[in-house]
């Protein structure tokens, strides 16, 4: 909490009440106040959308000056760790260049710390990321972005039901000299364990902590799509998961994580592109309005290549070592 002689300023959650103190006009969205509080009851289980609340003493006025959101997401890799994205950093123009943003970010990095993620990303342009530099991040990596128009109008399927992503896509993959293989992606099954997705994945974790991860994690919004060849080894897995945002008119957001692929097949490249056609269709599906994907380290890979739409976008990171399992 922040208190001047005139004004006390507070970072909380967000609440129902807060549409009369400006939500909306502050994050330029326009939602009516039934989808403002049906969608506040429907995202707060995964996203933590916080505000910077200020007191005028002089006038007893409450308002809103700030907000942001910590989208917190359950991982497959590193142990079963969760990662929190910082997204929707919203400051008023009354109050930016007052420490206001500042002041909110530091809050979020430690929050997600004491939830015990791993790590905390935030995707920005690049004339922002001075700010985010400010505040401890670092780490960049190019983001690639696909855009899907049509999809913007999703605040009218609000109450449309998410389809099931069902699989199995088969594709044929030349290997060489005319000669092709049968691969086929589909969803993750428990019989992965078995078939080395944690050695795909480079992650150390119980079969019980695994088929918990299927049960609890993986479902409508959360998927992991696996490729495996016909005689069923694996040949790369990519996850898909599904944020429905405050901003654009309650659209939906997809992170298109963890493309992990096998580098001994003498096709991975063709296998990477599969996976990520089929992830942006999963999003598409979905009425996602947009899917980011971060650049894997491995700059030899081509398969992100004309897949996407734009890659202006910069992703930066803050690692909480202690928090790995």
């Amino acid at each position: 909490m922040l208190t001047s002689r005139d004004e006390t300023v507070r970072i909380r959650k967000l609440c129902p009440m807060d549409f009369k103190l400006g939500f909306t006009e502050l994050i330029s969205s326009t939602v009516t106040v039934r989808q403002f509080t049906r969608f506040f009851y429907g995202i707060c289980t995964q996203s933590n959308v916080y505000v910077v609340e200020s007191y005028e003493r002089t006038t007893n006025k409450k308002k809103l000056i700030a907000t942001a959101t910590l989208f917190i997401e359950e991982k497959t890799t590193h142990g079963l760790c969760r990662l929190a994205h910082l997204e929707n950093v919203f400051v008023c123009a009354q109050s930016r260049r007052k420490g206001c943003g500042k002041t909110l970010v530091h809050f979020l990095i430690e929050e997600a710390r004491s939830m015990g993620c791993y790590k905390i990303i935030c995707t920005s342009t690049s004339s922002l990321s001075h700010f985010y530099n400010a505040t401890g991040f670092n780490e960049p990596h190019c983001v690639q972005t696909k855009i899907f128009p049509e999809n913007f109008q999703a605040i009218n399927m609000f109450d449309a039901a998410t389809p099931k992503y069902e699989g199995t896509k088969k594709h044929l993959v030349k290997i060489h000299d005319g000669i092709e293989s049968t691969c086929v992606i589909r969803n993750i099954h428990s019989r992965d364990y078995d078939a080395g997705i944690t050695r795909l994945l480079g992650s150390r974790i119980s079969r019980d902590f695994f088929e918990a991860y299927l049960e609890h994690v993986c479902g409508e919004n959360h998927i992991v799509l696996v490729m495996e060849d016909g005689e069923g080894r694996l040949l790369g897995t990519c996850t898909v998961v599904i944020e429905r945002k405050f901003t654009h008119g309650l659209c939906k957001f997809c992170h298109m994580e963890d493309l992990f692929l096998d580098t001994d097949q003498a096709c991975h490249d063709t296998h990477g592109r599969l996976l990520i056609q089929e992830a942006l269709n999963v999003a598409y599906s979905r009425q996602c309005y947009r899917a980011d994907m971060a650049l894997a380290d491995d700059r030899t890979l081509t398969c992100y290549d004309g897949m996407f739409d734009r890659n202006d976008l910069i992703q930066q990171s803050i690692l909480f070592p202690e928090n790995f399992v």
